[in-house]
């Protein structure tokens, strides 16, 4: 694994080529589940906030419900458009802590979500977890380099990319969800529930940073 603040252009772009290369098999039939409508309702986040006011988040969540259910329905939407065009099998979690280098070749680990998938909501997803933006940032030469790679090995159409930016921006809500609920007690063990409530505090953290960087993660695609 590679920390962020680490990664170079040469990384990114050859996360993009490994994305490319996957998305570029044939697979028939994988015996994998359908991910291409995976989303999380956006009515769902006002009853997780509701349950949540004995949290340390919640005063996060709270303010964060109105932003988090306008995120819900237009992944809702995009993956609605997304499943009727081309999917792949696919890793679908290719975050800088599922891969390992030897210099600047990595390797996929951690493959629990592969599924099929919009190969562009993978692909943007990708360029934007590799820019930095859960760590408060968004790197242009990073996210574009993570393009470029794909590009090198498959065709890059900006107008599919920019159709699955709603879903690839919701990427991380089943996440936040999951750590909600984690938090809440599903798992019973005190150190579970210390860390969902932890890693529900960083997602919202990301999430207040998005309405800042979508015009940006826009221009950059479409500058491809």
């Amino acid at each position: 694994m590679i920390a962020l603040k680490n990664v170079t252009s040469d990384h990114a772009r050859a996360v993009g080529a490994t994305i490319g290369l996957l998305h570029r098999c044939a697979v028939s039939d994988a015996g994998v589940p359908d991910r291409t409508t995976w989303s999380v309702a956006p009515d769902r986040w006002r009853d997780l906030a509701m349950r949540s006011q004995d949290q340390s988040f919640s005063a996060q969540l709270d303010e964060l419900v109105p932003t988090l259910s306008a995120l819900s329905a237009g992944a809702s939407t995009a993956w609605s458009r997304l499943r009727l065009e081309r999917r792949v099998v696919s890793h679908r979690d290719v975050v800088p802590e599922n891969v390992l280098w030897d210099g600047t070749i990595p390797t996929l680990i951690d493959w629990e979500s592969s599924a099929w998938t919009s190969p562009m909501a993978e692909l943007v997803a990708a360029a934007i977890d590799w820019s930095g933006f859960i760590e408060g940032r968004s790197t242009a030469d990073i996210f574009v380099a993570v393009l470029d790679g794909y590009r090198a090995v498959l065709p890059f159409v900006p107008a599919e990319a920019l159709r699955a930016l709603p879903a690839s921006i919701a990427s991380w809500l089943p996440w936040l969800d999951y750590s909600i609920r984690r938090a809440l007690g599903e798992g019973a063990d005190p150190e579970e529930r210390a860390l969902g409530a932890a890693q529900a505090e960083s997602v919202l953290r990301a999430v207040e940073r998005v309405p800042f960087h979508v015009q940006k993660w826009q221009d950059w695609i479409e500058s491809k």
